[in-house]
């Protein structure tokens, strides 16, 4: 579950998302406002833009593992304009999502979005379209 208490989509991107990770470095004396921002300030080296970003790919790795305990699957699409937030963004996901799992639970592989941004968009007109 997660670490922040409780857990679910709501929860998930209270935390998760790129508003709700600049909220919180805002919270914390960021003076950005966007996503874009927040990353840019984490690539020059600003401390609690990277704690943010940080925070993002641990709910989302701790929402894999707690899932993916639930559900048989062997692939997670991971997705959306935060993902990009930082160039190992995938990559602090896998770690969290390796502490929080289970070791006897099967291990889902981690993957970015084929389809880059507009993968959800295709997969609810998908969805439509059947």
């Amino acid at each position: 579950g997660f670490s922040e208490a409780g857990a679910g989509p709501a929860l998930l991107e209270s935390i998760a998302s790129g508003p709700s990770a600049v909220a919180w470095a805002r919270e914390r004396g960021f003076a950005g406002g966007s996503g874009e921002e927040l990353a840019a300030a984490s690539a020059a080296g600003d401390d609690i833009a990277r704690a943010a970003i940080e925070r993002s790919a641990r709910a989302v790795g701790q929402a894999v593992a707690s899932a993916t305990a639930l559900v048989d699957v062997e692939v997670v699409v991971i997705g959306g304009g935060f993902s990009h937030a930082a160039p190992d963004y995938l990559d602090l996901v896998r770690a969290a999502r390796d502490r929080a799992r289970h070791p006897a639970l099967s291990r889902a592989e981690v993957v970015a979005a084929a389809l880059g941004d507009e993968a959800p968009l295709i997969g609810a007109a998908a969805l439509v379209a059947r």
